[in-house]
């Protein structure tokens, strides 16, 4: 830690939770390291949107509500925005990092009841309620459902890194691919499928299925970070949000699987 010495300044470029984590390493190195796992297990929690543990989940949501108005601290943030807001956020974490470890028992209602939806939600897939057809050659999953489920289940249970999600609805199945974020980063532990611009998919699943209604293929260029193709209504995505409103196709689950793993079969010229 000696290479720490002579630092000055330290920043962030955003406020998150892996963001926390990296200023509590510089600033405070024995704590970040006496509880290395735990961060490590928070950040992928938030960035990757996939259940790790209990006590992650519930740090990541601590951190990412802290300023929220059911916070336990919230008045320390109110009127504040932008930069201002995210450096006393960051300090406060900063100054309480053993505490928040500990996930306290005030901050549950920043946590507590998604915690409950999203493991209610991965039981029950677990025991049925969710049908999977992994490629792995393609590293492309189908999953589908009789209802939606948070991303985060699907991200969990999907087992790849391309994820085409079906709900089967009375008026027709709803269909919704994407991404994984862990794609957008260029990471030491593991590699993800490089991405593919999804536009000609999109363009062939038009052709199959012409917009109507206002509905139509929508797709993300590659370079967001969680790049989405679905049929629905157009609208920009906010990021770490799922924004999209989706309508019933025409197409069915098998055909537009196929479609897909067809994509995904054909080589590319990057």
């Amino acid at each position: 830690m000696e290479f720490l010495a002579s630092a000055t300044v330290v920043c962030n470029d955003h406020y998150d939770t892996d963001g926390f984590g990296s200023l509590l390493a510089v600033l405070e190195p024995g704590t970040a390291f006496a509880h290395e796992e735990l961060l490590l297990a928070a950040a992928a929690t938030g960035d990757f949107g996939m259940w790790v543990t209990a006590r992650a989940f519930a740090i990541d949501r601590i951190v990412a509500r802290l300023g929220d108005d059911e916070s336990p601290v919230a008045a320390l943030f109110r009127g504040l925005s932008g930069a201002e807001k995210s450096l006393l956020r960051y300090r406060w974490l900063i100054d309480h990092a053993d505490d928040v470890l500990r996930v306290p028992p005030e901050f549950a209602p920043l946590f507590a009841d998604e915690r409950a939806q999203v493991t209610a939600q991965i039981d029950a897939c677990r025991r049925g309620a969710l049908q999977r057809e992994i490629l792995p050659q393609l590293g492309l999953s189908h999953v589908v459902t009789q209802q939606p489920i948070a991303r985060m289940t699907l991200n969990t249970l999907a087992g790849s890194w391309r994820v085409l999600h079906t709900v089967l609805t009375k008026d027709g199945p709803l269909h919704r691919y994407h991404d994984r974020t862990e794609s957008w980063f260029e990471l030491l532990t593991f590699r993800a499928p490089p991405r593919r611009d999804l536009r000609p998919l999109r363009s062939r699943l038009e052709a199959l299925e012409p917009p109507r209604d206002g509905a139509r293929w929508c797709v993300d260029a590659p370079s967001e970070p969680i790049p989405e193709l679905y049929f629905g209504l157009p609208c920009e995505q906010a990021y770490g949000a799922i924004t999209r409103e989706l309508r019933p196709s025409r197409l069915a689950a098998e055909r537009v699987r196929a479609e897909f793993a067809a994509f995904f079969s054909e080589p590319t010229h990057a």
